[in-house]
């Protein structure tokens, strides 16, 4: 495990970058970022689920080191774990000499937007959407284009200042939850391809 970016953590053997291959792993993750150390049934409170449902995924990221038990604390007759992230963030980079990474950045990939697809679902069942204006918080697009350079450099920019907006607005514990998925990728230039082949 190294840490290539400021304070985050490159995700380097398989058993590690496995565990972003998981909508459920990733959501762990996300839940427990700026968080103090939790234990497995406060976030299988935040998540909705059961703790029993998170033990296998807590297993896992504790086996990559992508969790760390940081104490115990009592709970009722019992002893219960606390566990932080041993990073704020966590990436994994492209080899694309070896075939399974990429298999697992492209199952990271899946995984994102699954997750997407059931905030998205669940989103439409809260009634409290706005899909226009200044204060949307729904918004689904898809957009092409052809980016110079620059122009990619300028996209790079944008969306890191986007991501430090939700980083410091999170920060605050107030407002109301959002999520955002972005997918930044190569396309197949089929322009280019259409006119080889006439």
């Amino acid at each position: 495990m190294k840490s290539s970016r400021k304070n985050g953590m490159r995700l380097d053997s398989p058993q590690q970058q496995e565990v972003l291959t998981s909508p459920v792993r990733i959501e762990i993750i996300e839940r427990m970022q700026g968080s103090e150390p939790s234990s497995i049934g406060d976030i299988a409170r935040r998540m909705g689920r059961s703790a029993a449902s998170l033990y296998h995924h807590f297993r896992k990221l504790l086996a990559a080191g992508v969790l760390i038990e940081e104490g115990r604390r009592r709970a009722g007759r019992r002893w219960e774990a606390l566990y932080r992230l041993a990073a704020p963030r966590f990436h994994m980079d492209l080899d694309q000499s070896s075939q399974r990474n990429v298999r697992c950045y492209r199952q990271s990939a899946g995984a994102l937007l699954r997750l997407t697809e059931r905030n998205f679902a669940d989103a439409l069942e809260l009634g409290e959407l706005v899909s226009s204006g200044r204060y949307r918080n729904l918004v689904a697009n898809l957009k092409k284009a052809r980016l110079s350079k620059t122009g990619l450099a300028r996209v790079n920019r944008l969306l890191q200042e986007i991501h430090d907006v939700m980083r410091e607005e999170d920060a605050r514990g107030t407002g109301q939850p959002c999520a955002l998925t972005t997918v930044l990728l190569p396309l197949l230039d089929t322009t280019q391809r259409n006119k080889e082949s006439k």
